[in-house]
Parts: structure tokens; C-alpha cells; sequence
């Protein structure tokens, strides 16, 4: 009978140490950090927008895109943040852009690159036309595409009718030669002068 309890008893201790070898506490998933994905990246001071994003690392070598979560802030003039976008501010300068997500944060350098000449095409007659437009930055890249951030007028002798972004064109309407046309890009003007010949 003592012998019996014995082995009952071992038996229920061995049960015991068994189940206790097959328990794991869970992990607890937390982020450990933040990163802007985008580093050193760059836009003209005419472009519309730069789209960003952040991801998070955990504690389980599992990452999660976090773009829509984060603050995001620009601590200087020369960008600002529109819908977690990052839009020009200034006719090139470096900025720096940064993301916060409770105690947690990161940032990257923005360089805004400056619009240096606006080329505009040939006008020769009077009445409506299209003009082509095309930009060169400081970068040493031309023929760029305009986007925003241009506001195009004409002295009296013409009138500026649109702004055709996708065709890189604006329309005007020569009344009469001599006449300038200007685009200002953050307060900086740009001209081209035609005489009609």
C-alpha cells in the first residue's frame, strides 16, 4: 500500500513538473522604433508635394506601417507638412522633416532645390496662344515640369488666361508688342520680354 502511494505520488509530481516545462509567459508586443523610410530625399521648390512614410520596428522583429499614425512637423521656413505631405515653402533651401509617436521620434534632411530660370517658348503673333514652360534648378537639371507654386501675370499689353500643369503650357493673350510675361516663385520673379519679332 506505502508503495503504491509512492508511485502516485511521483507520478503526480512528474505530471506537475511537466506542465510547468510546457507553459511560456506571452509576450507583450511594444514598439521599440520609429523610422522615416525616405532618407535625404529631395523635391523642387515647384513641385506640388513629397509623400513620406514611417514605419515602426516591435519587440518581435515584426515592423507596421505607421504613416498615418505619427505627428508629423517641419522645423524650419523652407517646407511645410499638408496632409502628411511635405510641401515647399521657400525657393530651395535644406530642411528637416521629423515624425513623433509617444516616446518614440526620427527625422530626415529635405533638400528643396531652386528654380534658377523659367524657359518660355516663342510668341510672335498677337491673340491667344499657348506658351511651353519648363524650368532649371540649382541641381543643374532643366526641362523640369512645373507644378505649383507659380503665380504668372503679364504687364497691360497682355492677359494670362491658364495654367495647363500637365501639358507644361500657360495660355495668354497678346493684345500688343512689347510684352512681359512673369511667373513669381515665392516672391522671386522670373520674366521673359517679347518684342514681336
Amino acid at each position: 500500500m506505502k508503495l503504491l502511494q509512492a508511485v502516485i505520488l511521483i507520478f503526480t509530481a512528474l505530471s506537475f513538473i511537466s506542465c510547468g516545462e510546457n507553459t511560456q509567459t506571452p509576450v507583450v508586443k511594444h514598439v521599440t522604433s520609429i523610422t522615416i523610410n525616405e532618407t535625404n530625399a529631395s523635391l523642387y521648390s515647384t513641385s506640388a508635394e513629397l509623400a513620406l512614410s514611417a514605419t515602426a520596428q516591435y519587440n518581435d522583429n515584426t515592423t507596421a506601417d505607421i504613416t498615418d499614425i505619427v505627428s508629423w512637423s517641419s522645423d524650419d521656413n523652407i517646407t511645410a507638412i499638408v496632409d502628411k505631405k511635405v510641401t515647399p515653402s521657400a525657393n530651395g533651401g535644406d530642411s528637416t522633416v521629423s515624425i513623433a509617436y509617444n516616446n518614440y521620434s526620427d527625422s530626415v534632411p529635405i533638400r528643396v532645390h531652386t528654380l534658377t530660370e523659367i524657359s518660355f517658348s516663342d510668341a510672335n503673333t498677337t491673340g491667344e496662344q499657348p506658351i511651353t514652360i519648363s524650368g532649371t534648378f540649382d541641381n543643374n537639371e532643366s526641362n523640369v515640369s512645373l507644378q505649383a507654386n507659380i503665380t504668372w501675370s503679364t504687364d497691360a499689353n497682355s492677359t494670362y488666361l491658364s495654367w495647363d500643369v500637365d501639358n507644361n503650357t500657360i495660355s495668354i493673350n497678346i493684345i500688343s508688342f512689347p510684352t512681359t510675361i512673369s511667373g513669381t516663385v515665392f516672391g522671386e520673379d522670373f520674366n521673359k520680354t517679347y518684342s514681336g519679332n
